[in-house]
């Protein structure tokens, strides 16, 4: 991944630990960032596994990583709290809240 400026040049690059992901969401104090990885099978598709990982901003480094042990039906919900040092994620069946160092 890169973060970049408003011109389009590169400031910083990072490794994503894991396979394709999605955006999962992004503290209001914009120095915590969460992906959401998940693969899933069959028609209907079944989840096979799901997972976030938090990541520093400034550095593009991962912080925690929250795995999935309820499965939802289709995929978890996540969000932080505005100072980005917590996090919580699952479903209606299973939300859990999460200390971000």
């Amino acid at each position: 991944m890169w973060m970049l400026n408003l011109d389009g040049t590169i400031l910083k690059e990072g490794a994503i630990p894991g396979g394709r992901s999605t955006l999962a969401g992004v503290s209001q104090n914009g120095r915590r960032f969460a992906l959401e990885f998940s693969d899933e099978k069959g028609d209907p598709s079944i989840l096979l596994y799901e997972y976030f990982i938090i990541f520093d901003v400034a550095t593009l480094q991962p912080v925690k990583t929250v795995r999935i042990s309820d499965m939802p039906e289709r995929q978890s919900w996540s969000a932080f709290s505005p100072d980005g040092h917590y996090s919580v994620a699952g479903n209606p069946n299973d939300l859990s809240l999460y200390t971000v160092q």
